[in-house]
Protein backbone atom coordinates (compact mmCIF):
# COMPACT_ATOMS: atom_id res chain seq x y z
CA UNK A 1 0.00 0.00 0.00
CA UNK A 2 2.81 2.40 0.92
CA UNK A 3 4.48 1.78 -2.45
CA UNK A 4 1.27 2.49 -4.38
CA UNK A 5 0.55 5.68 -2.44
CA UNK A 6 4.13 6.90 -2.88
CA UNK A 7 3.96 6.21 -6.62
CA UNK A 8 0.71 8.16 -6.92
CA UNK A 9 2.24 11.04 -4.94
CA UNK A 10 5.32 11.12 -7.18
CA UNK A 11 3.21 11.11 -10.33
CA UNK A 12 1.01 13.85 -8.91
CA UNK A 13 4.08 15.97 -8.16
CA UNK A 14 5.26 15.50 -11.72
CA UNK A 15 8.69 14.12 -10.83
CA UNK A 16 8.52 11.60 -13.68
CA UNK A 17 10.17 8.20 -13.63
CA UNK A 18 10.72 6.60 -10.22
CA UNK A 19 14.30 5.92 -9.23
CA UNK A 20 15.84 2.61 -8.19
CA UNK A 21 18.34 1.46 -5.59
CA UNK A 22 21.15 -0.89 -6.57
CA UNK A 23 23.27 -3.15 -4.35
CA UNK A 24 26.77 -4.49 -4.95
CA UNK A 25 28.07 -6.77 -2.24
CA UNK A 26 28.81 -10.07 -0.58
CA UNK A 27 27.14 -12.28 2.05
CA UNK A 28 26.44 -9.33 4.36
CA UNK A 29 24.28 -7.79 1.62
CA UNK A 30 22.54 -11.14 0.99
CA UNK A 31 21.85 -11.44 4.76
CA UNK A 32 23.47 -14.86 4.89
CA UNK A 33 22.45 -16.81 8.02
CA UNK A 34 20.77 -13.75 9.53
CA UNK A 35 17.77 -15.70 10.82
CA UNK A 36 19.20 -17.21 13.99
CA UNK A 37 15.85 -17.34 15.79
CA UNK A 38 15.43 -21.09 16.29
CA UNK A 39 14.40 -23.39 19.14
CA UNK A 40 16.61 -26.43 18.50
CA UNK A 41 19.47 -27.70 16.36
CA UNK A 42 17.17 -29.04 13.65
CA UNK A 43 15.42 -25.70 13.19
CA UNK A 44 18.73 -23.84 13.30
CA UNK A 45 20.18 -26.07 10.56
CA UNK A 46 17.12 -25.34 8.42
CA UNK A 47 17.80 -21.60 8.79
CA UNK A 48 21.29 -21.80 7.28
CA UNK A 49 20.63 -19.79 4.13
CA UNK A 50 20.31 -16.29 2.70
CA UNK A 51 17.68 -14.18 4.46
CA UNK A 52 17.04 -11.62 1.72
CA UNK A 53 13.96 -10.10 3.35
CA UNK A 54 16.24 -8.90 6.17
CA UNK A 55 19.08 -7.47 4.08
CA UNK A 56 20.19 -4.06 5.32
CA UNK A 57 20.15 -2.77 1.72
CA UNK A 58 17.34 -4.37 -0.27
CA UNK A 59 15.31 -6.10 2.47
CA UNK A 60 11.62 -5.64 3.15
CA UNK A 61 11.92 -4.48 6.79
CA UNK A 62 10.95 -0.89 7.61
CA UNK A 63 14.55 -0.05 8.57
CA UNK A 64 16.22 -1.28 5.37
CA UNK A 65 17.74 1.26 2.99
CA UNK A 66 15.18 0.21 0.40
CA UNK A 67 12.23 0.92 2.71
CA UNK A 68 13.63 4.23 3.93
CA UNK A 69 14.06 5.36 0.31
CA UNK A 70 10.37 4.90 -0.52
CA UNK A 71 9.65 8.39 0.76
CA UNK A 72 12.31 9.75 -1.57
CA UNK A 73 10.76 8.29 -4.71
CA UNK A 74 12.84 5.12 -4.97
CA UNK A 75 10.28 2.45 -5.80
CA UNK A 76 12.56 -0.31 -7.03
CA UNK A 77 15.67 -2.16 -5.92
CA UNK A 78 18.11 -4.41 -7.74
CA UNK A 79 20.96 -6.47 -6.41
CA UNK A 80 23.91 -8.18 -8.00
CA UNK A 81 25.38 -9.27 -4.65
CA UNK A 82 26.33 -12.87 -3.92
CA UNK A 83 28.09 -14.81 -1.20
CA UNK A 84 31.88 -14.85 -1.32
CA UNK A 85 32.24 -11.75 -3.47
CA UNK A 86 35.36 -9.58 -3.10
CA UNK A 87 36.51 -6.35 -4.71
CA UNK A 88 37.59 -8.17 -7.88
CA UNK A 89 33.90 -9.00 -8.38
CA UNK A 90 32.74 -5.39 -8.06
CA UNK A 91 32.97 -4.31 -11.70
CA UNK A 92 31.03 -7.32 -13.07
CA UNK A 93 28.37 -6.74 -10.42
CA UNK A 94 28.18 -3.05 -11.36
CA UNK A 95 27.83 -3.91 -15.05
CA UNK A 96 25.04 -6.37 -14.28
CA UNK A 97 23.29 -3.83 -12.07
CA UNK A 98 23.32 -1.02 -14.64
CA UNK A 99 22.70 -3.11 -17.75
CA UNK A 100 19.19 -1.61 -17.76
CA UNK A 101 18.80 2.12 -16.90
CA UNK A 102 16.90 3.20 -13.81
CA UNK A 103 19.32 2.88 -10.89
CA UNK A 104 20.44 6.23 -9.48
CA UNK A 105 21.82 5.20 -6.07
CA UNK A 106 24.24 2.31 -5.54
CA UNK A 107 25.34 0.88 -2.20
CA UNK A 108 28.61 -1.08 -2.27
CA UNK A 109 29.43 -3.43 0.60
CA UNK A 110 32.63 -5.37 -0.14
CA UNK A 111 36.02 -6.02 1.39
CA UNK A 112 35.38 -8.58 4.11
CA UNK A 113 36.41 -11.40 1.79
CA UNK A 114 39.59 -9.51 0.94
CA UNK A 115 40.54 -9.32 4.61
CA UNK A 116 39.48 -12.94 5.21
CA UNK A 117 41.77 -15.61 3.78
CA UNK A 118 42.49 -19.26 4.41
CA UNK A 119 45.25 -20.54 6.66
CA UNK A 120 48.60 -19.97 5.00
CA UNK A 121 47.13 -17.76 2.26
CA UNK A 122 48.53 -14.31 1.58
CA UNK A 123 46.50 -11.14 1.84
CA UNK A 124 45.75 -9.53 -1.52
CA UNK A 125 47.73 -6.55 -2.71
CA UNK A 126 46.20 -3.18 -1.84
CA UNK A 127 47.44 -1.93 -5.23
CA UNK A 128 45.41 -4.66 -6.93
CA UNK A 129 42.32 -3.83 -4.89
CA UNK A 130 42.80 -0.15 -5.70
CA UNK A 131 42.72 -1.04 -9.39
CA UNK A 132 39.41 -2.89 -8.91
CA UNK A 133 37.99 0.08 -6.98
CA UNK A 134 39.12 2.51 -9.70
CA UNK A 135 37.56 0.39 -12.44
CA UNK A 136 34.29 0.08 -10.55
CA UNK A 137 33.95 3.73 -9.56
CA UNK A 138 34.95 4.88 -13.03
CA UNK A 139 32.24 2.71 -14.55
CA UNK A 140 29.61 3.83 -12.04
CA UNK A 141 30.37 7.54 -12.38
CA UNK A 142 30.37 7.17 -16.17
CA UNK A 143 27.07 5.27 -16.24
CA UNK A 144 24.89 6.63 -13.43
CA UNK A 145 22.87 9.76 -14.24
CA UNK A 146 24.15 13.13 -13.11
CA UNK A 147 22.87 13.67 -9.59
CA UNK A 148 23.25 9.97 -8.79
CA UNK A 149 25.00 8.60 -5.71
CA UNK A 150 27.38 5.80 -4.79
CA UNK A 151 27.75 4.91 -1.11
CA UNK A 152 30.70 2.66 -0.23
CA UNK A 153 30.36 0.93 3.13
CA UNK A 154 33.31 0.49 5.44
CA UNK A 155 34.60 -3.02 6.10
CA UNK A 156 33.69 -4.28 9.60
CA UNK A 157 36.43 -4.97 12.15
CA UNK A 158 36.91 -8.72 11.67
CA UNK A 159 39.32 -9.07 14.59
CA UNK A 160 36.79 -7.49 16.96
CA UNK A 161 34.25 -10.03 15.75
CA UNK A 162 36.57 -12.83 16.86
CA UNK A 163 37.07 -11.32 20.30
CA UNK A 164 33.33 -10.88 20.82
CA UNK A 165 32.22 -14.31 19.64
CA UNK A 166 34.91 -16.95 20.14
CA UNK A 167 33.81 -18.03 23.64
CA UNK A 168 30.08 -17.80 22.91
CA UNK A 169 28.09 -21.07 22.89
CA UNK A 170 26.93 -22.45 19.55
CA UNK A 171 23.81 -24.47 18.82
CA UNK A 172 25.81 -27.36 17.32
CA UNK A 173 29.27 -27.03 18.88
CA UNK A 174 30.49 -26.29 22.39
CA UNK A 175 31.54 -22.78 21.29
CA UNK A 176 31.90 -20.52 18.28
CA UNK A 177 35.62 -21.27 18.32
CA UNK A 178 34.88 -24.98 17.95
CA UNK A 179 32.66 -24.18 14.96
CA UNK A 180 35.35 -22.02 13.33
CA UNK A 181 37.83 -24.86 13.89
CA UNK A 182 35.29 -27.45 12.63
CA UNK A 183 36.14 -29.50 15.73
CA UNK A 184 33.86 -32.52 15.43
CA UNK A 185 34.89 -33.74 18.90
CA UNK A 186 33.23 -30.64 20.34
CA UNK A 187 29.73 -31.33 19.03
CA UNK A 188 27.08 -30.32 21.57
CA UNK A 189 25.31 -33.19 23.37
CA UNK A 190 22.06 -31.21 23.25
CA UNK A 191 22.36 -30.74 19.50
CA UNK A 192 23.12 -34.41 18.97
CA UNK A 193 20.01 -35.33 20.98
CA UNK A 194 17.81 -32.85 19.06
CA UNK A 195 18.90 -34.26 15.72
CA UNK A 196 18.76 -37.86 16.93
CA UNK A 197 15.14 -37.41 18.01
CA UNK A 198 14.32 -35.83 14.65
CA UNK A 199 15.89 -38.79 12.81
CA UNK A 200 14.93 -41.77 14.98
CA UNK A 201 12.36 -40.61 17.52
CA UNK A 202 12.52 -39.55 21.16
CA UNK A 203 12.21 -43.01 22.77
CA UNK A 204 15.08 -44.63 20.83
CA UNK A 205 17.40 -41.70 21.43
CA UNK A 206 16.58 -41.55 25.13
CA UNK A 207 17.01 -45.28 25.75
CA UNK A 208 19.45 -46.66 23.16
CA UNK A 209 22.86 -44.97 23.19
CA UNK A 210 23.78 -46.50 19.83
CA UNK A 211 21.33 -44.15 18.11
CA UNK A 212 22.97 -41.13 19.69
CA UNK A 213 26.35 -42.48 18.52
CA UNK A 214 24.95 -42.97 15.01
CA UNK A 215 23.77 -39.36 15.01
CA UNK A 216 27.12 -38.06 16.21
CA UNK A 217 28.92 -40.06 13.50
CA UNK A 218 26.44 -38.80 10.89
CA UNK A 219 27.06 -35.19 11.92
CA UNK A 220 30.82 -35.71 11.84
CA UNK A 221 30.55 -37.14 8.32
CA UNK A 222 28.28 -34.27 7.27
CA UNK A 223 30.69 -31.63 8.51
CA UNK A 224 33.65 -33.42 7.03
CA UNK A 225 31.87 -33.27 3.67
CA UNK A 226 31.04 -29.61 4.19
CA UNK A 227 34.64 -28.94 5.13
CA UNK A 228 35.95 -30.50 1.94
CA UNK A 229 33.26 -29.50 -0.57
CA UNK A 230 31.94 -26.18 0.76
CA UNK A 231 34.54 -24.68 3.08
CA UNK A 232 37.61 -25.90 1.18
CA UNK A 233 38.87 -27.68 4.35
CA UNK A 234 38.41 -24.59 6.52
CA UNK A 235 35.67 -22.38 7.91
CA UNK A 236 35.73 -18.95 6.19
CA UNK A 237 38.20 -16.34 7.43
CA UNK A 238 40.52 -18.95 8.93
CA UNK A 239 43.43 -16.50 8.94
CA UNK A 240 41.60 -14.58 11.69
CA UNK A 241 39.16 -17.05 13.26
CA UNK A 242 40.89 -20.44 13.27
CA UNK A 243 42.80 -21.46 16.42
CA UNK A 244 45.69 -22.63 14.26
CA UNK A 245 46.30 -19.12 12.99
CA UNK A 246 49.03 -17.01 14.58
CA UNK A 247 48.86 -13.65 16.30
CA UNK A 248 51.20 -12.28 13.65
CA UNK A 249 48.76 -13.36 10.93
CA UNK A 250 45.81 -11.84 12.80
CA UNK A 251 47.68 -8.57 13.34
CA UNK A 252 48.49 -8.42 9.62
CA UNK A 253 44.81 -8.95 8.78
CA UNK A 254 43.79 -6.26 11.28
CA UNK A 255 46.23 -3.76 9.76
CA UNK A 256 45.05 -4.67 6.27
CA UNK A 257 41.45 -4.14 7.43
CA UNK A 258 42.30 -0.58 8.50
CA UNK A 259 44.35 0.15 5.38
CA UNK A 260 41.48 -1.01 3.17
CA UNK A 261 39.04 1.32 4.92
CA UNK A 262 41.45 4.22 4.52
CA UNK A 263 41.73 3.36 0.83
CA UNK A 264 37.93 3.32 0.46
CA UNK A 265 37.70 6.73 2.14
CA UNK A 266 40.37 8.17 -0.17
CA UNK A 267 38.73 6.76 -3.28
CA UNK A 268 35.36 8.20 -2.28
CA UNK A 269 36.97 11.63 -2.02
CA UNK A 270 38.75 11.23 -5.35
CA UNK A 271 35.70 10.16 -7.33
CA UNK A 272 32.95 12.25 -5.78
CA UNK A 273 31.32 14.75 -8.17
CA UNK A 274 32.81 13.03 -11.21
CA UNK A 275 30.24 13.51 -13.98
CA UNK A 276 27.85 14.90 -11.38
CA UNK A 277 27.78 11.64 -9.37
CA UNK A 278 28.54 11.84 -5.66
CA UNK A 279 30.64 9.04 -4.13
CA UNK A 280 30.46 8.82 -0.34
CA UNK A 281 31.90 6.63 2.40
CA UNK A 282 29.38 4.92 4.65
CA UNK A 283 31.35 5.26 7.87
CA UNK A 284 30.84 4.06 11.40
CA UNK A 285 30.73 0.37 10.54
CA UNK A 286 34.35 -0.40 11.45
CA UNK A 287 34.17 1.37 14.82
CA UNK A 288 30.77 0.02 15.82
CA UNK A 289 31.08 -1.97 19.10
CA UNK A 290 29.07 -4.99 17.99
CA UNK A 291 27.03 -6.81 20.61
CA UNK A 292 26.67 -10.58 20.70
CA UNK A 293 23.05 -10.45 19.56
CA UNK A 294 24.07 -8.51 16.44
CA UNK A 295 26.11 -11.49 15.21
CA UNK A 296 24.37 -14.57 13.85
CA UNK A 297 24.20 -17.47 16.28
CA UNK A 298 24.14 -19.80 13.28
CA UNK A 299 27.71 -19.15 12.13
CA UNK A 300 29.12 -16.64 14.69
CA UNK A 301 30.30 -14.63 11.72
CA UNK A 302 27.61 -12.78 9.74
CA UNK A 303 25.24 -10.11 11.06
CA UNK A 304 22.06 -11.42 12.64
CA UNK A 305 18.72 -9.82 11.82
CA UNK A 306 19.42 -7.34 14.60
CA UNK A 307 22.90 -6.79 13.15
CA UNK A 308 21.44 -6.10 9.71
CA UNK A 309 19.25 -3.39 11.26
CA UNK A 310 22.27 -1.79 12.90
CA UNK A 311 24.27 -1.82 9.65
CA UNK A 312 21.36 -0.02 8.00
CA UNK A 313 21.24 2.50 10.87
CA UNK A 314 24.96 3.14 10.50
CA UNK A 315 24.94 3.73 6.75
CA UNK A 316 21.61 5.56 6.48
CA UNK A 317 22.73 9.00 7.76
CA UNK A 318 25.21 9.25 4.86
CA UNK A 319 22.45 8.49 2.36
CA UNK A 320 19.92 10.76 4.03
CA UNK A 321 22.32 13.71 4.16
CA UNK A 322 23.20 13.23 0.49
CA UNK A 323 19.56 13.19 -0.59
CA UNK A 324 18.52 16.20 1.47
CA UNK A 325 21.38 18.63 0.80
CA UNK A 326 20.33 22.11 -0.39
CA UNK A 327 19.56 22.39 -4.10
CA UNK A 328 21.75 25.38 -4.92
CA UNK A 329 22.45 25.05 -8.63
CA UNK A 330 20.42 26.15 -11.59
CA UNK A 331 20.10 22.63 -13.00
CA UNK A 332 18.69 21.19 -9.77
CA UNK A 333 21.87 19.52 -8.54
CA UNK A 334 24.08 21.06 -5.90
CA UNK A 335 27.36 21.56 -7.74
CA UNK A 336 30.63 20.87 -5.87
CA UNK A 337 31.86 24.47 -5.70
CA UNK A 338 28.55 25.69 -4.34
CA UNK A 339 28.36 22.89 -1.80
CA UNK A 340 31.87 23.64 -0.56
CA UNK A 341 31.21 27.36 -0.41
CA UNK A 342 33.82 28.05 -3.09
CA UNK A 343 31.48 29.55 -5.68
CA UNK A 344 30.98 33.32 -4.99
CA UNK A 345 27.64 33.31 -6.85
CA UNK A 346 26.34 30.69 -4.45
CA UNK A 347 27.50 32.76 -1.49
CA UNK A 348 25.55 35.71 -2.89
CA UNK A 349 22.44 33.58 -2.99
CA UNK A 350 22.31 32.28 -6.55
CA UNK A 351 19.97 29.34 -6.19
CA UNK A 352 20.30 29.49 -2.42
CA UNK A 353 16.62 30.16 -1.89
CA UNK A 354 15.52 27.00 -3.69
CA UNK A 355 14.08 24.08 -1.79
CA UNK A 356 15.93 20.86 -1.04
CA UNK A 357 16.25 18.32 -3.80
CA UNK A 358 13.92 15.95 -1.98
CA UNK A 359 11.88 17.00 1.02
CA UNK A 360 9.55 14.06 1.68
CA UNK A 361 9.79 12.64 5.20
CA UNK A 362 11.92 9.56 5.83
CA UNK A 363 10.51 6.43 7.44
CA UNK A 364 11.32 6.03 11.11
CA UNK A 365 14.70 4.74 12.25
CA UNK A 366 15.15 1.19 13.48
CA UNK A 367 15.36 1.08 17.27
CA UNK A 368 18.81 1.70 18.72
Amino acid sequence: VRTVLTLLFILAMGTGQAEELGAIGDSITTAMNADDVCDDAVECLENLCEDWEWSFVTGAQFWSVRSRLLSFGFLGARTAAYNGAAWDDALPQAQELLAVPGVSLVVIELGGNDVCQGLGESLPSLDTIETHIDQTLTYLTDTLPSGGHVVVAEVPDVLRLREIMRFQPHFLFSSCQALWDLDYDALSDTAVMDICEDLYGEWLCDNVSEFRDLTRDWLADLFEWLSEEVFDDQFPCANVLNSASTEETREAAAEFNQQLNRLLARKAREYTDRNGVRVLLGGGIYDHPYAVDEVSGLDCFHPSRSGQAYVSNLIWPTIYDALTEPDCSADGYCNPDCRRGADPDCKKGKGAGKTQRRTLPVVQQAPE
